[in-house]
């Protein structure tokens, strides 16, 4: 909506500028006029190609003649627009390009791009257009002769297009085309990236890029690659989903860029570029192209023939060669495969300016530094001298305070020659005055500190050998009075075998170690009961003759206590002694101190023997299913007893009423003799029941007590 507005404004403001005469400014006389030179590009300033062409011309042009002024405009014509609007936008950038109010016309016309070359043959307005001489730069050979089969949706009316002469036209022009590199970029790409199956082709909407993309796609179809090509349309509103698809650019692809600039760091894919972008931190990996430069160059010297007047002609831009970015190449590891391409030209990345400068800083740093170094010598010395005085008067009042505890501190010290005279000592260590025994037994135990009886006490004696300025095999022994140290020890010593003696009798292992430095002691009964060798101290933490599932649990819980858990253990554990059998016991362990910043994570681990309980409860076990099935089996056989003694208990009764009514003796002989068989089966019945129950009094189902 706003473009359009826009468009509409600007056909307004040229109708209405069209109305006007023409004229140029006026000069005061004797003045040399000023030769008005436009450069209208039919991209954005944002373009670094076009942009970077266009100062470049502008430069040699004002460089070369006093009287040449130059402006530069941007036009921004983009194949997805209507050709009426693209029409207004090169018409504003016409007229905003002027050099004043009332200059209008330029003296030249320097158009870059494809896209204003062909919006410029429809630009005959009062046939002024066509009377300024033009330089077109950054042209394709193939648009020149006819667009129109490159872009078929733009088909324009003969009758609206200022009129060719054998390519030339009717108007003063001169032509800078820019070769056909696309063969060159495949070849590059092959060599470069030879796993390369999937091209993505980089693109911002204008005709040059609809035109490199159809190049490419016939280029790939003529030599039969392998590669596809895919274009990703990069405008301000798809900026951000084409940032995300290169963020997650796929392997063995490429981006061919032209006239975009990619919104990503190079280092994140693999970039060739089609046209001579300036060197920044986004310059891709390299390309073939003919270099703005040459172009601006060429194009600066056919703009100085005409305006001198003369006719200049068409040129092609022929330095071309395959241009290559030597740091994004070792950054990707290819500067092997460089090497196979002929014709290159190294470009690196302008470095830094401390980098361009570094000699200059760093001899400005140097002298700093020695001046810096002078000024600190000057102002230390000054602060020595001062400094040492006072040390010195600090040094004798010190002294005098060490002689004052040296002769008074209860530590004794015995300065000792090589020879083993002695040479000082204080008044501590006089009561320990060594004769030539006890010399001897100092001299031969010096090395590795130790305790000595003497007299009925103990010293612990250090030897540090010291270097004073007469002698370097001074020696001086320490002596610490160690009597309480060596009774407590003594006394705790005692203790720990009574307590030992005590666990070992009563079967109870009992342990306590430090999880962190894994130092502890245990009794002999732990070590018996996880059968285990006291010499190795990392059995506290390992536990390694446990079953493997039983020491997982441990080790867990012990990882869980270093981490703060206070619940103690308690379970069942088993025990694969090296002789194969499995032992059982009861396992009690809980935190008893808990510092870990000073390095002291403490717990106590009881083992109790559980074999004989453990066996007890498999007896009881077997006893209790023993039981159970003998009390199944004397329930059914009493219920089948049952019914078995039933019947023929029945029958006696019934014969015995029988016997007791009838007369008739055959009759009465046959029931006694039925009652006498039924009276057996009786008989039968209850002395196997009788046998059962003997035969379950003599095996009985529950175990003895203990």
């Amino acid at each position: 909506m706003l473009r359009s507005f826009c468009a509409v404004l600007l056909l307004g403001i040229s109708i209405i500028s069209s109305t006007l005469p023409l004229r140029a400014a006026s000069l005061p006389a004797g003045e040399q006029p000023v030769r008005f030179v436009l450069i209208l590009s039919s991209y954005t300033y944002e373009t670094e190609w076009s942009t970077s062409l266009a100062k470049d011309i502008k430069g040699l042009l004002e460089d070369a003649r006093s009287d040449v002024k130059v402006n530069i405009t941007h036009a921004d014509i983009t194949s997805t627009s209507s050709l009426l609007a693209d029409r207004f936008a090169m018409q504003g950038a016409f007229s905003y390009g002027r050099l004043t109010a009332t200059h209008i016309l330029p003296d030249l016309l320097i158009l870059i791009g494809d896209e204003s070359w062909m919006l410029y043959r429809i630009m005959d307005l009062r046939g002024t257009w066509n009377k300024i001489p033009v330089v077109l730069s950054g042209m394709h050979d193939q648009i020149m002769n006819d667009y129109t089969a490159y872009f078929p949706h733009r088909q324009i009316p003969d009758s609206t297009l200022i009129p060719l002469a054998a390519s030339t036209g009717a108007f003063r022009a001169a032509t800078v085309i820019e070769p056909d590199n696309t063969p060159q970029t495949l070849q590059l790409i092959r060599t470069l990236h030879p796993a390369c199956k999937h091209l993505y082709f980089l693109s911002n909407g204008t005709y040059s890029d609809s035109y490199a993309k159809k190049q490419l796609q016939q280029t790939i179809h003529a030599e039969g690659d392998r590669f596809t090509l895919t274009e990703l349309l990069y405008t301000p509103n798809r900026a951000d989903s084409v940032r995300r698809q290169l963020e997650n650019f796929p392997s063995e692809s490429l981006l061919i860029v032209n006239n975009a600039t990619p919104p990503i760091s190079p280092s994140a894919v693999p970039v060739i570029t089609l046209r001579d972008i300036p060197y920044t931190d986004r310059m891709p990996q390299g390309g073939f192209f003919a270099t703005t430069t040459e172009q601006a160059a060429l194009s600066a010297r056919a703009a100085l023939t005409l305006l001198d007047g003369q006719d200049a002609e068409n040129v092609i831009a022929s330095d071309t060669a395959y241009y290559l970015n030597r740091t994004a190449l070792l950054n990707a590891d290819l500067e092997g495969r460089a090497r196979l391409l002929p014709d290159t030209v190294d470009r690196h990345v302008p470095p830094p300016f401390i980098v361009r400068h570094i000699r200059r800083i760093s001899i400005g740093v140097l002298m700093a530094i020695v001046l810096g170094f002078i000024l600190y010598r000057i102002v230390s010395f000054h602060f020595y001298r001062r400094n040492l005085q006072r040390l010195y008067g600090q040094y004798k009042s010190l002294y005098d305070e060490y002689q004052a505890v040296y002769e008074n501190m209860p530590i004794g010290l015995m300065l000792f020659d090589r020879d083993g005279h002695l040479l000082q000592n204080n008044v501590a260590a006089s009561k320990l005055l060594p004769d030539e025994s006890l010399r001897r037994s100092i001299f031969q135990n010096s090395q590795p500190n130790h305790t000595i009886d003497w007299n009925g006490y103990s010293y612990y004696i250090m030897f540090r050998r010291i270097a004073d300025e007469a002698s370097n095999d001074n020696m001086l022994f320490i002596i610490v009075d160690h009597t309480e140290v060596e009774k407590m020890r003594r006394d705790k010593e005692r203790i720990y075998n009574v307590f030992n003696f005590a666990m070992n009798r009563s079967g109870i292992g009992v342990a306590s170690y430090n999880l962190i430095d894994q130092s502890g002691f245990a009794t002999n009964a732990w070590y018996q009961l996880l059968d285990m060798k006291q010499a190795d101290t990392h059995n506290f933490i390992e536990h390694s003759t446990l079953a493997p599932e039983d020491r997982k649990r441990v080790q867990q819980y012990l990882k869980k206590v270093r981490y703060g858990v206070s619940q103690p253990f308690l379970q069942n554990i088993r025990v694969m002694t090296t002789k194969g059998e499995e032992r059982f016991l009861r396992c009690f362990i809980k935190p008893i101190d808990y510092f870990p910043n000073e390095g002291s994570v403490t717990v106590a681990e009881l083992m109790v023997n559980m074999d004989a309980q453990i066996r007890r409860e498999h007896e009881l076990k077997d006893f209790m299913l023993k039981a159970q099935e003998s009390e199944r089996l004397k329930h059914a056989f009493v219920t089948n007893i049952r019914d078995d003694i039933r019947l023929p208990w029945h029958n006696i009764a019934a014969l015995a009423e029988e016997l007791t009514e009838t007369r008739d003796f055959a009759r009465r002989k046959e029931l006694y003799k039925q009652l006498e068989e039924n009276n057996t089966v009786l008989l039968n019945l209850i002395r196997q029941f009788i046998e059962a129950s003997q035969q379950e009094s003599l095996n009985p189902t529950m175990p003895p007590a203990v």
